[in-house]
C-alpha cells in the first residue's frame, strides 16, 4: 500500500482533500478517478503521485530541505513565511524558489512532512 495525496480539479474550497492509500500492483493508475459528491454536482479528484513530493523540515521558524531536489545541495534554507506554510496547508499554490539554484518549486499542497508538488522530484 501506498500514501497518495488527491487534489481536487473543481473549486478547491468546495471539495475536502484527503489521503487514501491503495495497492499500485493490483490497480491500473490510467483509470483511477475518484469521485466526490458536493450538494451540487460532483467533482472528479485527480491523484497526485507520491513522486512529486519533497520532505522538509521545520526548526523554530525555518524550513529546510536535507537536500534539493533539483542541483543536490545539501542543508538548503527554504524562504518560505510560516504564513505562507500555513496557506500551502490548506490547498493554496505556493511558489518557492530555491536559494542554491534558484529554481522555482510550485507547492501544491504541504502536510507536517513533505511539499506535494506540480512535477515529479524523485527519480
Amino acid at each position: 500500500m501506498s500514501r497518495t495525496r488527491i487534489q481536487s480539479v473543481g473549486p478547491p474550497a468546495l471539495v475536502e482533500y484527503f489521503c487514501f492509500s491503495y495497492d499500485t500492483d493490483t490497480l491500473d493508475k490510467k483509470a483511477l478517478f475518484i469521485v466526490a459528491s458536493y450538494k451540487e454536482g460532483v467533482f472528479l479528484l485527480d491523484v497526485i503521485p507520491f513522486e512529486n513530493t519533497w520532505p522538509y523540515e521545520k526548526v523554530m521558524k525555518d524550513i529546510y530541505f536535507s537536500e534539493c531536489p533539483y542541483c543536490e545541495s545539501e542543508s538548503v534554507l527554504i524562504h518560505l513565511k510560516e504564513s505562507d506554510l500555513k496557506r500551502a496547508k490548506e490547498g493554496i499554490k505556493t511558489i518557492v524558489v530555491m536559494p542554491c539554484c534558484h529554481h522555482k518549486m510550485t507547492i501544491l499542497e504541504a502536510d507536517d512532512d513533505y511539499f506535494w508538488t506540480d512535477e515529479k522530484l524523485r527519480k
